[in-house]
């Protein structure tokens, strides 16, 4: 009997020693770590820089630019001769200018303007131009001013509510615009600046082209 107490009392004796144990390893410090580095933020902001766009003060055309365009205008039968000039010289101090020959080398029209109001803001970006590409802008530009899509053809170009559909009252010249209709001339269109266009229609009766309609 006595030796089955010390068996049972040895046997609890080694369970609560390794109970100790297994506690010891359970409450053993963990050691805190301190983590002294510092992040850096980015405090940088990305600011869309403002590009400062040409004033085209200083623009210069630095040879003369001449162009013409043999087309049918004022008579079906044969060519008027349309010539484009734009002088040499800063853009905003010289005169361009478009004029209309008949095929006898009649001037039968003339439009004066500032060169600069070759460029059309809208069609260019926002970013910045040096004054060497606004004189190549300029120059291309005037080139596509003479060409066939500027003309209008009366019989399929007009589009119900367009610009040519308009009140008679919106014209300044109604009865140029009728005449061209009816003997089936096309109109010619200038496009200068942002909307300053004109529509031009020659006139058999009075021997001369004019201004049949402004936009916008």
């Amino acid at each position: 009997m006595k030796k089955q107490q010390l068996y049972y009392f040895i046997l609890l004796l080694f369970i609560v020693l390794s109970c100790k144990k297994e506690a010891k390893k359970e409450q053993v410090p963990i050691k805190k770590v301190t983590d002294t580095s510092v992040v850096e933020q980015d405090t940088s902001i990305n600011i869309k820089k403002e590009v400062k766009r040409n004033d085209y003060k200083n623009v210069v055309i630095h040879k003369e630019f001449k162009d013409s365009l043999n087309i049918k205008f004022s008579n079906l039968e044969s060519d008027d001769k349309f010539v484009f000039e734009i002088p040499e010289g800063n853009i905003n101090t010289t005169t361009s200018s478009i004029k209309i020959y008949n095929s006898e080398n009649e001037l039968i029209y003339k439009k004066e303007f500032q060169t600069r109001e070759i460029i059309n803001g809208y069609a260019i970006d926002d970013r910045y131009y040096s004054d060497e590409e606004i004189e190549n802008y300029i120059l291309e530009e005037a080139k596509l001013m003479l060409s066939k899509d500027s003309f209008v053809n009366l019989d399929t170009d007009i589009e119900k509510g367009g610009m040519l559909d308009r009140e008679k009252n919106e014209f300044e010249n109604y009865l140029v615009f009728t005449e061209c209709k009816n003997e089936k001339r096309p109109l010619f269109v200038i496009g200068l600046a942002e909307e300053d266009i004109t529509y031009i229609g020659y006139s058999s009766k009075k021997n001369k082209a004019f201004d049949v309609i402004y936009c916008c």
